[in-house]
C-alpha cells in the first residue's frame, strides 16, 4: 500500500470524546493491534469460530474484510478505534447490512484489557450517530448472543429495545433496534 492511500485510510470517520473511528490498514501496527483483540478466546468467543492463529492469518482476515468494506456502500464501516490519549486501538466499531434482513446492524469488539471502560458504548454511539447522518433509514439494530450478557448491557445502554430473536451468523441471537426518533430523544441526531 502506497504511503498516500495509507495516511488516507487513517482519517477519522467519526471521533467521540476518548476515540477516533478510523479505516484499518494492513500496516504492521494494525495487523499487530487487531490480533490481540481477535487471538484471545474471551474475545473472539461470541464473534469468531476461533481465535485468530497467527499475525499472518490476521493479515489475511484483515485483507479480505477490507476488500469487502471497499466493495459496499461507502457509508458502511468496519473502523478501528483509537483511544485519542494514546492511539492504541481499542476495538472496532461496524456499520454494515445485516446478512439476510433489510437492516444495518451496528456492532461493536473490544480488546479484552479494554472492557469494562465505556469504549463499547461510546463507538457505537459514535457510528449511531454516523449512520443517522449519512442514512435515511428509520432504524438500526444489534444482534447479539445470548449468551454474551456485556454486549446485551451495552445494546440496553445505548437505549436499544429487545424485539426479540432473529436467525443470523448461524444463531439465534437478541434483536435489538434503535429508532431514528429514539435516537433524537438520546441526543444521538440533531
Amino acid at each position: 500500500m502506497d504511503d498516500e492511500r495509507s495516511l488516507d485510510s487513517r482519517k477519522a470517520v467519526f471521533t467521540t470524546s476518548r476515540l477516533v473511528a478510523r479505516n484499518w490498514t494492513t500496516t504492521p501496527e494494525d495487523v499487530a493491534s487487531a490480533f490481540a483483540i481477535y487471538s484471545n478466546p474471551e474475545v473472539s468467543k461470541f464473534i469468531r469460530d476461533a481465535p485468530e492463529e497467527s499475525l499472518e492469518t490476521q493479515k489475511a482476515t484483515l485483507e479480505r474484510i477490507l476488500k469487502l468494506v471497499s466493495e459496499r456502500d461507502p457509508r458502511f464501516g468496519w473502523w478501528a478505534l483509537e483511544e485519542k490519549s494514546s492511539g492504541r486501538i481499542v476495538g472496532i466499531s461496524v456499520l454494515k447490512p445485516l446478512p439476510d434482513h433489510d437492516e444495518v446492524e451496528v456492532g461493536w469488539h473490544l480488546g479484552r484489557e479494554f472492557w469494562g471502560m465505556g469504549y463499547a458504548a461510546e463507538g457505537a454511539k459514535g457510528a449511531i450517530r454516523h449512520f443517522f447522518g449519512k442514512f435515511d433509514l428509520p432504524r438500526i439494530v444489534a444482534v447479539v448472543n445470548p449468551e454474551n450478557s456485556r454486549s446485551s448491557k451495552v445494546a440496553v445502554q445505548l437505549g436499544m429495545e429487545l424485539e426479540g430473536m432473529v436467525h443470523v451468523y448461524n444463531i439465534e441471537a437478541e434483536f435489538y433496534t434503535l429508532t431514528r426518533e429514539r435516537a433524537k430523544e438520546l441526543g444521538y441526531v440533531l
